[in-house]
């Protein structure tokens, strides 16, 4: 059934519960993809997304990069140096204030990149160029609104305190004693 057929017969709230559905089952598909990417790139999860961020808004300093991803600015270095090692980022002075260092993805991880999510993203232009112009704006408002509401539900819940936390456990899993 195309989209235009039987979506009169289909109620909203069906719709709805079809949408989030299919945004759950595609966040899914996305996760597995992102591991079996950096499987094939030799890096983790958190380097991933890191390599991802430059990607899009690229140079960036350290700290930048750690307001982005919420990690520590150590675990930011970290990341960093693991991927400075393997030749997907490099570090470089800003010419207009040698202090600071600006960071940005290397060739080698635009040619691996490329290999990895180029036939996705060709794919998906397609299937993109298959809706109306109409409907893209639909498409785009729903993403820009949804991302906008994930934002706000990400500053909520980083904002929760643990419960392990608030039952009185570290994260190493011991109690703290009354003088912690």
């Amino acid at each position: 059934m195309s989209r235009d057929q039987g979506s009169e017969r289909r109620s909203k709230e069906g719709l709805i519960d079809e949408i989030s559905l299919a945004i759950r089952t595609q966040h899914n598909q996305v996760y597995a993809y992102d591991d079996i990417a950096a499987s094939r790139l030799g890096v983790n999860r958190t380097d991933l997304r890191v390599m991802d961020i430059l990607t899009r808004e690229e140079p960036l300093t350290a700290g930048e990069l750690a307001d982005r991803t919420r990690l520590t600015t150590g675990a930011v270095t970290a990341v960093l140096d693991r991927m400075e090692e393997t030749g997907y980022v490099r570090r470089r002075h800003d010419p207009e204030d040698r202090r600071r260092v600006l960071v940005e993805v290397a060739p080698k991880a635009w040619e691996r990149c490329a290999e990895i999510w180029g036939p996705l993203s060709l794919d998906a232009v397609e299937l993109m160029a298959s809706y109306s112009t109409s409907e893209l704006e639909t498409i785009l408002d729903f993403f820009e609104r949804g991302n906008k509401t994930q934002r706000h539900h990400l500053e909520r819940v980083g904002k929760l305190r643990s419960r392990r936390r608030a039952r009185g456990v570290t994260r190493a899993g011991r109690r703290r004693h009354a003088s912690d």
